[in-house]
């Protein structure tokens, strides 16, 4: 019997989203299925390793084309170290990524990486987005899922400051 490869394409996407996209495919698919990810985000290939290892999903292949990559990852079951060091370096990424949330509420970031956050409801995106926006938190858009699959930006018009 041949194994089914899922298939998302993540092109004109930047972090985070591709890997929001990637997470949400996976949920759909059993633990040992595979997935198949296109991506012309240049940053695309290190933030998969990160995410992979981080949340217990191998990657098989990773190629690499002009202008985009193509990436094959196993399901796993969640993280599970083979050792106590693996255990150890994964509490470590933990506490290394509530540190660099401290620092970075101290300093400005210029880097692009966000998060992502999903709503059932787009009023409840909407309100979200305005009072990250009143705290000058550096958000960005509103992404939804369109009923082709595909990610498009919400055209709305924000109170503060005339944003869409």
């Amino acid at each position: 019997m041949e194994e089914t490869i899922h298939r998302i394409d993540t092109s004109g996407y930047a972090c985070p989203i591709p890997l929001a996209m990637v997470s949400k495919k996976l949920k759909g698919i059993e633990v040992g299925g595979t997935l198949k990810v296109i991506s012309d985000d240049p940053d695309f290939k290190k933030q998969i390793k990160i995410w992979s290892y981080e949340t217990g999903n191998q990657i098989v292949a990773f190629t690499e084309q002009e202008n985009a990559s193509s990436t094959i990852i196993r399901k796993g079951s969640g993280f599970k170290g083979e050792c106590l060091m693996e255990t150890l370096k994964f509490v470590a990424l933990g506490v290394n990524l509530h540190f660099m949330k401290t620092l970075l509420q101290i300093m400005p970031i210029t880097e692009h990486c966000g998060l992502v956050f999903g709503f059932t409801y787009k009023n409840d995106a909407i309100k979200t987005f305005k009072a990250l926006d009143q705290g000058k938190f550096a958000v960005e858009d509103i992404y939804f899922e369109d009923k082709d699959k595909s990610y498009k930006i919400l055209n709305f018009i924000c109170a503060i400051g005339g944003r869409r």
